[in-house]
């Protein structure tokens, strides 16, 4: 017989033969021995039904956590029982797809830029020679896809546009529109490039605040657009194809469902190749619409959830 055989006979069938096995049943022998004494004292010292009543108390309490013990394990295999149950019932129905998740895992490549985030270059696309006055303004809120970055992108945006209009606040008086404009001629930059004169011009210089976001909020808060606890997304939003793309180039993607009209589930694959199209200039069979001062709202209806939606105002 080999030495695994001799150690398999004596730890597995034959338990009787080890020293842990004669100290447990030792123990356990004693502690019976215990409990038999001192029901044999209190029935000595007790009259009949006060010691029974005694007695039961005490079997409960020596029995409680085995019957815990025994309750915890009928529970666990009646949860399993269920799931096993559901799982039989439900084993032919499909998983439900996150369709808003699915295209812009679908459509990322075209929808981010070198960096790997959602951003465009419009000032240096076709869509810089598009008129927002001669177009379609859409003027209804618009749910957009809570991707992992959004809630970042939020509060770093409304940071840096509070430390503008805390800066700007005193000074909102000295400045106007004409002090600050879009540059003509622009370059292929993460923000747009402007251009500012006079006290804009000092301003802008006397701050790390991005010229960009003190240009922006500068701009609406001299036409009274400036809405101090949400997030400014610029004077003039693009709604192209598939996907709306902000002042600053940041792309946001409208949820599938009871939303834009025309932008379904069914029609998304068409409007995102038009989209591409559009901006190679394959095709001009697209409609571009104009949302005006968009803000980025965030709206929390339980614990688990955050919806986000653009706002035109």
């Amino acid at each position: 017989m080999s030495l695994f055989n001799d150690l398999q006979w004596e730890i597995i069938e034959n338990p009787k033969q080890k020293w842990s096995y004669h100290r447990i049943l030792k123990a356990k022998e004693k502690e019976i021995k215990s409990k038999k004494e001192i029901a044999k004292e209190m029935k000595e010292k007790m009259w009949e039904e006060a010691y029974r009543d005694w007695y039961q108390k005490e079997y409960y309490k020596n029995r409680r956590k085995e019957i815990k013990k025994k309750y915890q394990e009928k529970k666990k295999e009646e949860e399993l029982f269920v799931w096993e149950l559901i799982d039989e019932i439900y084993a032919d129905v499909p998983e439900i797809i996150n369709r808003d998740k699915y295209y812009t895992q679908k459509f990322r490549d075209d929808d981010i830029n070198y960096e790997g985030k959602f951003k465009f270059s419009r000032r240096v696309s076709r869509l810089n020679w598009v008129k927002p006055s001669k177009e379609e303004a859409y003027i209804k809120p618009v749910m957009v896809y809570n991707f992992a970055n959004l809630w970042w992108v939020l509060t770093n945006l409304w940071r840096i546009q509070d430390r503008a209009y805390e800066y700007l606040k005193p000074h909102i008086n000295e400045i106007s529109l004409g002090d600050l404009k879009l540059s003509k001629r622009q370059s292929l930059t993460k923000n747009p490039m402007r251009a500012t004169w006079w006290n804009m011009r000092k301003l802008v210089d006397n701050t790390d605040i991005s010229m960009n976001q003190v240009c922006s909020v500068a701009s609406a808060m001299l036409r009274d657009k400036y809405i101090i606890s949400e997030v400014y997304l610029g004077r003039v939003s693009f709604l192209v194809g598939d996907v709306i793309i902000s002042q600053a180039g940041n792309i946001y993607r409208p949820c599938l469902e009871n939303n834009i009209p025309w932008l379904t589930k069914d029609t998304v694959d068409e409007l995102h190749k038009k989209r591409m199209d559009w901006l190679k200039k394959k095709t001009d069979d697209l409609k571009i619409y104009i949302l005006w001062d968009t803000y980025l709202v965030k709206y929390q209806p339980n614990e688990r959830e955050k919806w986000f939606y653009i706002i035109p105002t």
